[in-house]
């Protein structure tokens, strides 16, 4: 048995070609004199403020010095509980809400967890190193900055000393 023939497929079409625009400074022209003439002269506002404190619209930081310097104040009052010197991956990390004169304005809250029993203890003991520690000596001009600051306990840097 023969089989049917296809019809056979029409030609492609040829896209049409785009007539090609010109340039008309004359027509920008007309939409920039559709802005209302409040508009035209005022600035545009910045995306985001410059935060409370910070000189000439400058978002200062904290310098790595001086999160070191804060560490290092934190670190003389910290004892390691006994045992977790050997402790894998136990790092206990705090978020501070501090005062302008260095103190807690609240007590330290613990960011993470860790199901080792050794954690718990650990995080007591930096909990307690970071209310003895208080008022910290940072820089009050940069206060917007540090006002919240996260810190980690790693015993394993402490012990590397």
């Amino acid at each position: 048995m023969p089989l049917p023939r296809r019809k056979p497929k029409p030609p492609r079409r040829k896209p049409k070609p785009k007539p090609k625009r010109q340039f008309n400074p004359d027509k920008i022209a007309a939409l920039l004199n559709k802005v209302p003439e409040e508009n035209r002269n005022r600035k545009p506002e910045p995306a985001e403020p410059p935060r409370k404190g910070a000189p000439r619209g400058v978002d200062m930081k904290l310098t790595m010095s001086e999160l070191d310097a804060l560490r290092a104040q934190i670190s003389q009052c910290w004892s390691p509980p006994i045992g977790v010197e050997d402790a894998q991956n136990l790092q206990i990390r705090l978020k501070l809400r501090l005062r302008r004169d260095g103190s807690l304005a609240g007590p330290p809250e613990l960011v993470n967890s860790n199901p080792d029993p050794l954690f718990e203890i650990a995080a007591e003991s930096a909990i307690r190193a970071v209310i003895r520690c208080q008022n910290y000596q940072l820089p009050p001009e940069k206060y917007e900055t540090w006002q919240d600051v996260r810190v980690t306990f790693d015993p394993r840097e402490m012990f590397e000393r």
